[in-house]
């Protein structure tokens, strides 16, 4: 699969998204309510340190192999462990129930288990705490420690996804606040002959809606040797120049759940505007004209 196609993929869920965005945007009352998206993300935002916050500074068992256990790769702090291995009977008495776990990868080591109700013996899971201090295995020395298994085997806490989707929401309202629909993508120019003659273009006079307003225009390219000229159906004549200190362009497509359009956003010190073709090659033939004089 190509990279583009790759970059397809993850905007089609973004396109989805903006979409919604625009409609909201469009329904009574919504300038009012997105004054209160700021406030609103930064609740978000709060909320989320509470909640990771909380999720932190619960006590929670930690997964670790028998090796770790032994070469003493825990946190110093942690004393509530799930470990897996061979789990070997060694005494049997109404409520004293004694068993050793062993691992194969670490022959030298094992756990000392000891629990107030029987444990299924062999390939087994098994939690509890060790206490005290939980030595490493000095090298080629036999290793061991105790410990007191749960009633009932712990279960790993999954990771903090409220604080993570409480953090996605803030940002995700201040992103669309501040995104556009359709969204421009940048896109290179592909090998294109000289623009010439008047071309029928459509105008997206602002940028930052890029949907309303829509007029229809001409792009005057007849004279070679003067500057090009955007005219829409409303009267307005835009004269097109790349080359000066406050002027220049963007190849792009403007891009919806549904659709492309090949344009050019029109950069200048009196506002920007997309100027949409009906073909990527009238496009490209377009900005190759104007950016190099081809």
């Amino acid at each position: 699969m190509s990279l583009d196609a790759v970059l397809d993929l993850i905007r089609k869920p973004i396109l989805v998204v903006l979409n919604v965005v625009e409609w909201l945007r469009r329904l009574p009352g919504a300038a009012v309510a997105s004054r209160a998206v700021p406030w609103l993300a930064a609740a978000l935002f709060l909320g989320a340190a509470a909640v990771l916050t909380a999720y932190m500074s619960e006590h929670t068992p930690q997964r670790v192999s028998l090796a770790d256990l032994a070469a003493h790769n825990v946190s110093a702090s942690q004393e509530w462990f799930i470990v897996s291995g061979e789990l070997h009977e060694e005494q049997s008495l109404p409520g004293n129930y004694r068993y050793t776990l062993s691992d194969q990868s670490r022959p030298n080591a094992y756990l000392i288990v000891s629990s107030t109700h029987p444990l299924p013996v062999g390939r087994a899971t098994v939690s509890g705490r060790i206490s005290g201090y939980i030595p490493p295995m000095p090298p080629g020395e036999p290793w061991y420690a105790s410990m007191r298994a749960d009633e009932e085997l712990a279960i790993e806490r999954p990771p903090p996804w409220g604080a993570m989707l409480l953090a996605l929401f803030g940002v995700v309202l201040l992103a669309g606040r501040r995104s556009t629909y359709p969204m421009f993508v940048p896109t290179p120019i592909r090998r294109a002959g000289r623009a010439n003659g008047s071309l029928g273009v459509v105008v997206h006079p602002d940028p930052d809606r890029p949907g309303i307003g829509v007029r229809r225009g001409a792009l005057d390219m007849r004279d070679a040797g003067a500057t090009p000229t955007l005219r829409t159906d409303d009267g307005r004549t835009v004269a097109v120049r790349v080359h000066s200190r406050l002027t220049s362009l963007r190849v792009g497509e403007l891009r919806t759940v549904t659709s492309r359009e090949p344009v050019i956003r029109l950069l200048s010190a009196s506002g920007d505007v997309y100027v949409g073709f009906r073909s990527r090659d009238e496009r490209d033939a377009v900005a190759a004209t104007l950016q190099f004089g081809v």
